[in-house]
């Protein structure tokens, strides 16, 4: 990869938190999004999907 990445996980339930978990422990940036309030201990959170999304680099 020429340029880094972050990663916007929607949705933090058993398999987005499973998912962002992991590629967090693979060295991804990756910024989380879920409307039920609920928190992953292992990445970043946004307030809502849109600025999870904005924060993206490309």
């Amino acid at each position: 990869m020429t340029s880094p990445h972050t990663i916007a996980v929607l949705g933090l339930g058993r398999m987005g938190d499973a998912s962002a978990t992991r590629l967090a422990s693979k060295g991804r940036d990756v910024i989380g999004s879920t409307r039920s309030g609920r928190t992953s201990g292992a990445v970043e959170m946004a307030e809502d999907p849109q600025e999870a999304v904005a924060t993206q680099s490309c």
